[in-house]
């Protein structure tokens, strides 16, 4: 039985990567950043529900929130996985899915009772493996949708630390494929330092030093003055804790985000 315990209206991405080299001359690269994702879940979930090799070529498929699309999409490039196809579904199309699915299974495993045993056993076991595999499926997205309901109340202690210094990274133009690209650019950058955001949208990237368990820094250089770095008047402008007032959540498209309230 394939069950997944939400009925919540928010989109997924379920991404599939292929590798673009042999595993092994990719692997110091991979085991390198490797360290950054613990981090990364923590703040952006995601799950692997599926592995295989089609010519001898590695592949994948990963499900995120489409609001993480960016960020892990720009690791997946450093770390040299390339997209291979990409597919957006709401939760609920989904739970619809997996009921559709149940049932039939459900009905083909009675009509299978009426058949030789000869005949019967193989379609069983190609019944057995569709099963499972949508029962990992189906525990990837609940433990990614789980994981994303319980990071505001992890947030909100942790935001009020009065140790966070906060270094926030606005972002300004008038199109989207603008904004995004300038985004990017910026996650690129922080990723390949070891830097992961504290949250980002398409105007705004946060960063913040001394957050615990994990620690946003896994290179140990410094968040604040790396964002600094990625400064490129007029198309960002950098802004420190002093006129950062407060960090404070909002509203997205689906589910929510985190947005630094700027005194200028």
């Amino acid at each position: 039985m394939i069950v997944l315990n939400s009925n919540k209206n928010f989109i997924l991405t379920a991404s599939e990567l292929e590798s673009q080299a042999p595993s092994a001359s990719l692997l110091p690269l991979r085991l390198f950043y490797a360290r950054l994702i613990p981090a990364l879940k923590s703040l952006y979930p995601m799950c692997v529900a599926g592995k295989t090799k089609e010519y001898y070529v590695p592949r994948k498929v990963v499900i995120y929130l489409k609001n993480h699309s960016d960020i892990w999409e720009s690791y997946f490039e450093i770390v040299k996985w390339r997209l291979a196809s990409r597919k957006e579904v709401c939760l609920a199309e989904f739970e619809n899915a997996c009921r559709d699915a149940n049932k039939l299974i459900s009905e083909a495993s009675k009509k299978l009772k009426f058949l030789p045993n000869w005949m019967s056993k193989p379609l069983h076991t190609s019944i057995m493996t569709f099963t499972d595999k949508g029962i990992k499926l189906a525990d990837c997205v609940s433990k990614v949708y789980s994981m994303y309901v319980k990071m505001p109340n992890n947030l909100t202690r942790a935001l009020k630390s009065k140790s966070l210094d906060v270094g926030v990274l606005n972002i300004y133009g008038e199109r989207e494929e603008d904004l995004r690209r300038e985004l990017r650019r910026i996650l690129m950058g922080l990723l390949s330092k070891g830097v992961i955001p504290l949250d980002y949208s398409l105007k705004q990237v946060i960063v913040v030093r001394r957050y615990k368990r994990p620690s946003l820094s896994v290179f140990n250089h410094d968040p604040i003055k790396v964002l600094k770095g990625f400064e490129r008047p007029p198309a960002t402008r950098f802004f420190s804790s002093n006129e950062a007032k407060r960090i404070v959540f909002e509203g997205r498209s689906t589910g929510w985000g985190l947005k630094a309230e700027i005194s200028l």
